[in-house]
């Protein structure tokens, strides 16, 4: 089984680990996995994980072997408790994003929610993506509109879209209203959406005509719009042709 293992059979591999295992052999399961055997590496951090060992996690994670991003993210799941939240708050203030949303993850749980969006703000400004995204979900999932709004404002295209969708399932039509006005096309698809259901057809196309004009806007919208408004031809031919660079609906 080893040597087949050693030549590059993967079904081989892991019937080796997973007998290795079965054995508690992890002498022979760490000399794989230092020597660059990948299914080594996740078979042995899942099973440090499994024995809560720290230490060899803590030297693991902090190694440069392909492994060491899963004894990462294996070390942060386990640091979330009560005992160990210093240690990983002082991995997130290094820069480890896996602790950064697991501690965010942790705060959250306990009910600190102003305090897991203060640590993503922080990191997210700091340009970390992973956490840009999850204070958005944060301040999405538990109705921070003004918080959502201001970032939404300073360019994050996903805060812009979770508000926009919020704000439509509000029926918050004057805070779509404003935001469409603004150049948001999320709040304009939204705000044109309720329009339509209240059959306020002219208002609705208005708001995507404008949005249009910005060069942003959802063409089957649209079309769909004019079609509803008694205007088949015209949403035809948005649909075949699309719009001019000036938001007007192209000939051909």
């Amino acid at each position: 089984m080893r040597a087949r293992a050693d030549s590059g059979d993967h079904a081989a591999e892991l019937q080796l680990t997973s007998v290795l295992i079965e054995r508690g052999d992890l002498d022979e399961l760490r000399a794989r996995a230092d020597g660059g055997n990948m299914m080594a590496q996740i078979q042995l951090v899942g099973l440090l994980g499994q024995r809560e060992d720290l230490d060899e996690l803590r030297e693991r994670a902090n190694g440069d072997e392909p492994g060491s991003m899963m004894a990462q993210t294996q070390l942060d799941e386990l640091l979330a408790g009560p005992e160990e939240l210093d240690e990983l708050r002082a991995r997130a203030d290094t820069g480890d994003a896996g602790a950064v949303q697991q501690l965010a993850r942790t705060l959250t749980r306990r009910g600190d929610v102003d305090g897991a969006a203060q640590l993503l703000h922080a990191h997210a400004d700091g340009g970390d993506q992973l956490a840009a995204r999850q204070l958005v979900s944060l301040l999405a999932d538990h109705g921070k509109l003004d918080e959502l709004g201001a970032r939404a404002d300073g360019g994050d295209e996903t805060a812009a879209w979770r508000l926009a969708e919020l704000l439509g399932k509000r029926g918050d039509l004057d805070k779509l209203r404003a935001r469409a006005s603004s150049g948001d096309a999320d709040s304009a698809g939204h705000l044109a959406d309720l329009l339509s259901e209240r059959d306020e057809l002219d208002e609705a196309l208005q708001v995507l005509l404008a949005a249009a004009d910005a060069g942003r806007v959802d063409r089957k919208q649209l079309a769909d719009l004019l079609a509803k408004q008694g205007q088949p031809q015209k949403a035809e031919q948005l649909r075949r042709f699309g719009l001019n660079p000036d938001g007007s609906i192209a000939c051909d």
